[in-house]
């Protein structure tokens, strides 16, 4: 087994190369394809068995595994979102005295079943012709 393992870190900032006015009409700058920031990371020998053990019960690679415990580790230094909590903002809903609006299903019911009453009526008053 190795000591020690190294990793080589890669950031997807661009490093921009300035270039002469003549070069190209219309850029200033010239971003090169493969200009990656390079970190070189050197994990000790207990760090490297435990991604290799994570990787092995799982189908997680050795980068993702990496990546995943990194998140984990450090997430507690992330500054915490604030989420305002929800607020139900209430209004008055003007009904008249005698009404009781936790029973406002009820009121509900009656007013469909007397609808279905009266075009049921209708119905029959239109076949029987």
């Amino acid at each position: 087994m190795v000591d020690d393992i190294t990793l080589t870190v890669r950031s997807p900032e661009k490093i921009q190369f300035p270039v002469s006015s003549r070069a190209h009409l219309y850029r200033k700058y010239l971003k090169h394809h493969d200009a990656f920031m390079r970190t070189t990371v050197t994990l000790d020998p207990d760090v490297e068995q435990l991604l290799r053990l994570a990787t092995r019960g799982s189908q997680q690679s050795f980068k993702a595994a990496l990546n995943d415990g990194l998140r984990r580790g450090l997430a507690h230094l992330a500054p915490s979102v604030a989420v305002a909590p929800f607020v139900v903002k209430a209004r008055p809903m003007g009904l008249r005295t005698g009404v009781d609006s936790s029973r406002l299903h009820d009121l509900a019911d009656d007013l469909e079943a007397e609808a279905f009453a009266v075009t049921t009526g209708k119905l029959r008053k239109a076949l029987r012709k």
